[in-house]
């Protein structure tokens, strides 16, 4: 028999069933009312159900298996809600949650000419992931007899505030590429004509993309703090798949400003309208069909990747096929351009951002088809990806500074050169200053990273300050785009100087020894072993006394979660003028003399504040771009 939650969720599924079949039989126009009604409906029986879930885990319903296998009574409330989607079963609800907002909020506000055909695309989409949420991954199973009394409880590592936040703004990032699909496969089926599908596309993949800029942040800073090595989290291949989208969504944004302009690139547009869709779906199976494991992944059972794969090849299937087969030719009358014009230089980036993306899927998926095939198992990490995304991103910083300058149609290649020289030249004495005084430092690569994200924000800022004194008019699309640019070279440069700077040490404590490291001298002055509502926990109080004399106490701490016993090592930082110093507490140990020994790892971090600082920036660029316009700046 059905519990409420089940119900809930099998109406929601059924009403985009029933709603996507609507465009198959070509009956869309004719039952636009419907269209709206079961839209809507859809969306609030599964938002009865998505709360009804999360009445279970506020209230400690351990009746219900999800709930005992990712909760218990100790928690405190902020982690019992969390813990929703700290799941495999959860998260996907959180998912078709998130992705039926978008369709309410497209349903009810766009002025799409074509929003029916594009609604009823978009619940097909959710029936898909719906059915697989009922049949294969159901949040809502209970007990059918010896109810437990207190539930397992949460992965400690997934206890923590990264928990409440990135997981649900990475999903906004995801499904709002949903969009994107839905009204692209709409523009192809009807032969549209004009850009009104492109201004659409737009709308919906820049909010997109500012929430997975934020969502990728914050995974990056959750692991920096949570893993307790002190570096932060680009290599591991689960969070690697939600910078896939992120990167097919730029090129996306991209080619939708030539397409905006001109006209042009309708079929690439289209396709990485597409694509953008695909590459969330990917991310997504690559997380949760469990054939990755990694702290990130949710799902250890393969045998649901199987099921996860069938709705995969059917939402690429669907793509593809609309793509290859009822592709729109180009009615655009040819326009004059060269590769020295705005549109030439925007198409470089986009080409480069799609070879990156390659990159990527080829450093997620080749060790898994070497471990299917050969039971070789290998990491493709960090020096794959310096080598790869280094030199490719100093040449789409070169790209970005040359933009502003360069007209649409053609542009001779002296004016850009004579316009961004001053910041070029300011860059370069800044750069040569700093390689000056801390020669072995400032490496190769490190030394053209700084240069050119120097490079990047003084040219930005320099057009927009020269703009601003001469009364020129600033478009809200180019203070937006200036915006992201920014953040961009901010991103450059802050790895730059991070990479170069950084330090770290493995120290043995003990009580009252002081150890001078990285401008600060740290003593160890007590510990404390004690008990909170979940946890036991073994701390130390280290004082860091720096060079000028300011002092701050750091406390890490080692815990054993309740009731599985889990251990962590929780890290503690003193941030400080764009400075992280962090120490990480190892395990302590007894002397013959009964002296206690703490080992210690203490990372020197400068300019790391700054990455998570950089995504901020860029992900407010793409949020300024679609606040209503009133007047340019």
């Amino acid at each position: 028999m059905l519990n409420s939650g089940q119900i809930l969720l099998l109406i929601s599924v059924a009403l985009s069933g029933i709603c996507s079949v609507l465009s198959i039989r070509g009956e869309y126009l004719k039952r636009s009312r419907q269209v709206f009604l079961l839209t809507n409906l859809s969306f609030i029986f599964l938002f009865a159900a998505f709360c009804f879930l999360a009445s279970r885990y506020i209230t400690s319903d351990f009746s219900y298996i999800n709930v005992f296998q990712n909760s218990n009574s100790l928690k405190p409330l902020l982690y019992k809600i969390t813990g929703l989607w700290g799941n495999h079963e959860g998260s996907m609800l959180l998912f078709l949650m998130i992705l039926n907002i978008y369709t309410f909020c497209f349903c009810n506000f766009s002025n799409y000419k074509n929003k029916i055909f594009a609604l009823t695309v978009q619940n097909f989409l959710g029936f898909l992931i719906g059915i697989y949420i009922f049949f294969v991954s159901d949040p809502f199973l209970q007990f059918s007899n010896n109810i437990p009394l207190e539930g397992a409880g949460l992965n400690p590592l997934l206890q923590d505030v990264g928990l409440a936040s990135h997981p649900p703004l990475l999903y906004l990032g995801y499904a709002g590429f949903s969009l994107a699909f839905s009204i692209a496969i709409t523009a192809i089926n009807l032969k549209e004509e004009g850009v009104e599908w492109a201004l659409e596309i737009k709308f919906w993949s820049l909010i997109s993309f500012a929430f997975l800029s934020l969502g990728v942040m914050l995974g990056s800073w959750w692991a920096y703090r949570e893993l307790g090595w002190g570096g932060f989290w680009f290599w591991d291949p689960v969070e690697n798949s939600s910078l896939l989208p992120w990167l097919v969504g730029l090129a996306l944004i991209h080619s939708l400003l030539s397409t905006k302009k001109f006209e042009l690139l309708k079929n690439l547009t289209l396709c990485l309208a597409v694509a953008s869709f695909l590459a969330s779906i990917f991310g997504f199976f690559i997380v949760r069909s469990g054939v990755l494991s990694s702290v990130h992944s949710f799902a250890s059972d393969p045998s649901r990747g199987i099921f996860m794969l069938v709705i995969m090849v059917l939402i690429c299937l669907t793509g593809f096929y609309n793509l290859i087969f009822k592709g729109m030719a180009s009615k655009t009358a040819p326009i004059e351009l060269g590769l020295i014009s705005r549109y030439g230089l925007i198409l470089m980036n986009i080409l480069l951002l799609v070879i990156l993306s390659f990159t990527l899927i080829l450093a997620i998926l080749y060790p898994l088809i070497l471990d299917f095939t050969s039971q070789h198992k290998i990491t493709i990490g960090e020096p794959y990806f310096n080598l790869v995304y280094i030199p490719i991103s100093l040449l789409m910083a070169f790209i970005m500074v040359y933009t502003p300058f360069i007209k649409w149609p053609r542009e001779n290649i002296l004016p850009p050169l004579k316009k961004s020289s001053i910041s070029f030249l300011f860059s370069l004495i800044i750069t040569c200053t700093i390689k000056y005084l801390y020669p072995e430092q400032l490496t190769l690569r490190p030394f053209f990273g700084t240069l050119f994200g120097l490079w990047l924000i003084t040219s930005l800022l320099w057009l927009l300050i020269t703009r601003f004194f001469k009364k020129e008019k600033i478009s809200k699309g180019f203070f937006a785009m200036a915006v992201s640019h920014i953040g961009f070279g901010i991103l450059l440069l802050s790895i730059s100087l991070k990479v170069s700077f950084e330090q770290e040490k493995h120290h043995i404590f003990k009580l009252d020894k002081k150890l001078d490291f990285a401008g600060y001298e740290i003593k160890l002055k007590s510990y404390n072993i004690g008990k909170a509502s979940n946890y036991f926990f073994q701390s130390a109080d280290f004082l860091a006394i720096s060079d000028d004399g300011k002092r701050a106490i750091l406390s890490p701490e080692n815990r054993v979660y309740m009731p599985k016993l889990t251990k962590t090592h929780e890290s503690d930082i003193l941030s400080k003028f764009f400075i992280d110093f962090y120490i990480v507490l190892g395990e302590s140990e007894k002397t013959e003399k009964g002296e206690v020994l703490f080992p210690a790892k203490i990372y020197y971090r400068p300019f790391i504040s700054l990455i998570w600082l950089s995504a901020v920036i860029i992900a407010l660029g793409a949020i300024i771009s679609v606040l209503p316009s009133r007047k340019n700046i």
